[in-house]
């Protein structure tokens, strides 16, 4: 950035350098994953919750995918020079990521499927920060955590998923997701979905 004073004004000149979090390459893997991910998501939409809400059997099918097929990137969650595992191609095509990852790779897949949803953020256990997705089924919004869930072999034993504010407790949503307008517009169920 610079400056310089001209007739009486200041004038300055500021520099942007974005970063790119994968390459052009990668944003085009990442997106047949993505096409992929969506035909296998689909032959699976099943149980009990298809009869109940197409709505629910879509964000259990999308949830089923993301946590059966990422592993959490441990070596590079705390690397602020590393971008690449907060992004769908670290969760889809490498198959490990960060919560960022995580989340915004549910996040497509659900409003590809039609599921209206979010990405928060905040803070969550020991973590200072972190990310998960708040999803609409039926007129009810319910918090997701695939990274919390991630690894978990028996889809019934998943503790993050559809849960209600009560049982979520462990997760603090940072200030803009508690604002009187946001809770307004996405009103988090107080109980788990069924």
């Amino acid at each position: 950035a610079g400056r310089c004073v001209r007739e009486g004004r200041w004038y300055y000149t500021v520099s942007i350098t974005p970063v790119y979090y994968c390459t052009l390459r990668q944003q085009q893997e990442a997106e047949e994953a993505y096409k992929t991910a969506l035909r296998q998501i689909n032959r699976e939409r099943r149980g009990p919750e298809a009869a109940q809400s197409a709505e629910a059997a879509a964000v259990r099918a999308v949830y089923e995918y993301v946590c059966g097929t990422v592993r959490y990137d441990k070596p590079h969650r705390k690397n602020p020079y590393y971008h690449l595992c907060s992004t769908s191609y670290a969760a889809l095509v490498q198959h490990t990521a960060t919560c960022q990852g995580y989340c915004v790779t549910l996040y497509r897949l659900l409003r590809e499927c039609g599921v209206d949803c979010r990405i928060v953020t905040g803070s969550a256990g020991e973590e200072s920060l972190h990310a998960w997705v708040i999803a609409r089924v039926g007129n009810a919004w319910y918090n997701l955590d695939p990274t919390w869930d991630a690894g978990t072999e028996d889809p019934s034993e998943f503790r993050y998923f559809l849960v209600g504010t009560e049982a979520f407790g462990d997760h603090i949503p940072g200030e803009k997701f508690t604002t009187e307008e946001f809770c307004a517009a996405y009103p988090l169920a107080e109980q788990n979905w069924r």
